[in-house]
């Protein structure tokens, strides 16, 4: 038997389980979970709704593994926002912004995009979190203090009082930008739930005497 942390939408779940036995579809409909509108993950690991009949270590195989991570989360339809208010704009994400201060202290190189393969390999995008206003280009976002109603990260940003059409300016400013945003918007789940996983195996491995 494991131990099984399964995260959904309403509420998490704690279980042990044979993991070369049960499925992730049987997990689910124990627990009364809808899987079918969610995406799942193990440990970090992306699971097809084609594969919710393999076992837990069809998925993980490593025998050494003796905790498991279970997501399933019904994703919003919304992305990054850009909102003009006389001369700001507010960048919104749906990334939160502790999630990006738990990235950047795990797993620094999941916050840069790079494109080509092998020696062609190269940065062209990156996120970080400072404490401040922010700032965003084509090199980059730096998310700042300030955060939404629940904890989204957020850039403002200052709009030059010569700009005649302030939604055309941002969007040839930082179009491009925004839409690296939300790649990795599509992305970061996945990050914080391997790391969430890798965090769980620790602690059961640390007792106190």
């Amino acid at each position: 038997m494991v131990k099984v942390k399964l995260m959904t939408n309403v509420r998490p779940f704690a279980v042990e389980l044979k993991p070369e036995t049960t499925t992730i579809r049987q997990l689910f409909e124990e627990k009364g979970i809808n899987y079918n509108a969610g995406t799942t993950t193990v440990n970090g690991i992306n699971v097809s709704l084609g594969e919710l009949d393999k076992t837990l270590r069809d998925i993980v195989p490593d025998p050494t593994v003796e905790m498991f991570f279970v997501s399933n989360v019904v994703k919003a339809d919304n992305a990054v926002t850009a909102k003009v208010d006389g001369a700001t704009c507010v960048v919104t994400s749906t990334m939160k912004r502790e999630d990006l201060e738990t990235a950047k202290k795990y797993r620094p190189n999941a916050l840069t995009l790079y494109e080509g393969e092998g020696e062609e390999r190269e940065p062209v995008f990156g996120v970080d979190v400072e404490d401040d206003c922010g700032s965003l280009n084509t090199c980059g976002a730096v998310f700042g203090k300030r955060t939404g109603e629940h904890g989204e990260a957020k850039i403002t940003l200052a709009i030059p009082n010569s700009v005649a059409d302030p939604k055309k300016y941002v969007q040839d400013t930082y179009g491009y930008a925004l839409l690296k945003i939300k790649a990795f918007e599509e992305t970061l789940g996945a990050v914080i739930d391997e790391i969430a996983a890798e965090k769980a195996e620790i602690e059961s491995h640390i007792t106190m005497a």
